[in-house]
């Protein structure tokens, strides 16, 4: 009887822990969901006008004539001594951004949505210097446009 017992909680046990994975896979999915704009648009552009990123109404990102190095820092609040390592268009190549928001969100939560836009969409893959100051890039490319 003791051995039907033991495999019984063995069982629950397992039921248990697949359900809190379950869980944790599916608060990880959201959270993922909750950083990511519902439609964003980017377009290559050959204006060499001055770049403007702004945010109307804390719902989209838009920028004009931006740079990729210009993205990276003002997603990651960064000067332009602050980045290392991007490749020559990116500093040179400029591109007009529409990202939309589901919701209203602070400017800190749409900065940390650019994050993941940056990494989705130009394979953005960066490290901090040992200090946390600068931003080294380890992988930029050309942004996919869909």
């Amino acid at each position: 009887m003791r051995g039907a017992k033991v495999r019984g909680a063995r069982v629950r046990r397992a039921s248990v822990l697949g359900a809190v994975l379950a869980a944790a896979v599916a608060v990880s999915a959201q959270t993922l969901n909750d950083r990511r704009f519902t439609s964003a648009t980017i377009v290559p552009v050959a204006s060499t006008g001055k770049t403007v990123i702004r945010m109307p109404g804390n719902t989209e990102v838009l920028a004009r004539s931006a740079t990729a190095v210009a993205l990276i820092r003002y997603a990651y609040e960064l000067s332009d001594a602050e980045v290392l390592g991007a490749p020559p268009w990116a500093v040179t190549e400029r591109y007009e951004l529409r990202a939309k928001a589901p919701v209203e969100s602070s400017a800190d939560h749409l900065k940390e949505m650019m994050r993941v836009l940056l990494a989705e969409r130009f394979h953005l893959e960066a490290h901090r210097d040992r200090w946390g100051k600068t931003l080294v890039i380890d992988r930029l490319e050309r942004p996919t446009t869909d």
